[in-house]
């Protein structure tokens, strides 16, 4: 079966994630056929492209230059979403005719692209990764576009797939009805290396921290963040709950944020003055970090699922997250970890003091977490529903 793969890498959020783990997943399958975006292949890690002995291009679009310049033109116009739809049907049609693909599949970072790929003469399958954030009703020729997007769309072989509950629905406000047939919702998975059998790491844990009580160590307890440094991941609210941590507990708990630098800039100063606090830059050990981590915290804004959550989650970690986007469907209060208000830096505070001081209440949401994990978050589990969507798309 030959499979031709649309892929966003290098986009925020599980893009980049995402695109290594579908690529094997789709090679069983059958013959994959990559093609990129021409300023995109820079970031595609040579090793894994070699290791895999991925065939791939990047003639999605053959003139780049005249693209950025249509771009630039409709953006003006206030006609984007005309624009896209057109072209990514034209460059639909091309690549269907390149290589006559029985299965195409779309990973993208969210916005308009790409949903004309559902008009393809043979089965698609398309993933959000991101929230949906476009208000369609407020565009010019918005009726228009919704027509596009609902003329003769095979429910049969046509799926979109979102990575939680949340994100289903925030799309699906946005979009015509028979979208609601077509959507799916399968969360990421956490690499199933991470968890160990038997709650072993929650007993490590434990065992560490008496060993040092006994022996009077000075311990640092680490919360981790993980994610590029980026005003939706709430970087305000971390550097806040961390600041009234440390009036209660001084150098006892340090706060670690390991991630691209993108927004950092306006909080370089407040990082540096806070002694409980570091900034580690992208880090390509996350698993290393999240053996030292005992706590792991989220307070963003806005998110679709959180991978970095649900590996924390097969690490035994308990969880201290915002009510943002998919994230409470993934940790529950009081169970796995604790979820507040984004603005609330005292419910933050105070969460993340109560697990780390009381051996009991880890213990028990470290078990939570990884029940949780195997039964929602693995690979296996993953593969399963994904095969379930193939089989949808009746091939």
């Amino acid at each position: 079966m030959n499979i031709l793969l649309i892929a966003d890498f290098d986009m925020q959020g599980g893009t980049g994630t995402y695109f290594k783990r579908i690529v094997p997943f789709l090679k069983s399958k059958g013959n994959v056929h990559i093609v990129l975006q021409k300023h995109q292949y820079a970031n595609v890690p040579k090793e894994f492209l070699n290791d895999k002995k991925l065939h791939f291009t990047t003639n999605l679009f053959r003139f780049y230059k005249v693209e950025n310049i249509l771009m630039r033109i409709f953006r003006r116009l206030k006609l984007v979403h005309i624009y896209l739809y057109i072209r990514d049907y034209l460059v639909m049609k091309r690549l269907e005719k390149t290589y006559n693909p029985a299965l195409i599949f779309v990973s993208q970072g969210g916005g308009l692209n790409y949903f004309a790929y559902l008009r393809a003469k043979c089965p698609t399958i398309i993933i959000c990764h991101s929230l949906f954030d476009e208000n369609l009703d407020s565009l010019p020729f918005c009726n228009l576009y919704k027509n596009l997007f609902a003329k003769n769309i095979d429910s049969k072989t046509k799926r979109i797939i979102n990575v939680s509950s949340y994100a289903a629905n925030t799309f699906l406000k946005a979009m015509p009805k028979n979208f609601f047939a077509i959507t799916r919702v399968i969360p990421n998975y956490a690499r199933t290396n991470y968890a160990k059998a038997n709650y072993v790491l929650a007993n490590e844990f434990l065992e560490k921290t008496a060993i040092k009580e006994q022996n009077h160590i000075q311990k640092q307890r680490i919360v981790l963040t993980l994610g590029h440094f980026l005003n939706y991941k709430n970087p305000d609210i971390w550097l806040k709950t961390a600041e009234l941590i440390y009036k209660k507990a001084k150098n006892d708990v340090l706060f670690l944020w390991a991630g691209k630098d993108v927004d950092i800039k306006s909080y370089k100063e407040r990082i540096n003055k806070a002694p409980n606090v570091k900034f580690l830059g992208f880090r390509d050990d996350t698993e290393e970090l999240y053996k030292e981590a005992e706590l792991y915290f989220q307070p963003s804004i806005l998110e679709s699922q959180g991978i970095a959550v649900i590996e924390a989650m097969a690490h035994g970690i308990p969880c201290v997250v915002s009510n943002a986007g998919g994230l409470p469907e993934s940790i529950s209060h009081s169970k796995e970890g604790y979820v507040y208000s984004p603005d609330d830096a005292e419910g933050f505070a105070s969460a993340i003091t109560e697990i780390l001081t009381d051996s009991t209440k880890y213990s028990k949401m470290s078990k939570a977490c990884i029940e949780k994990y195997n039964s929602v978050f693995t690979k296996e589990v993953w593969e399963h529903k994904m095969n379930d969507i193939i089989k949808e798309v009746n091939l």
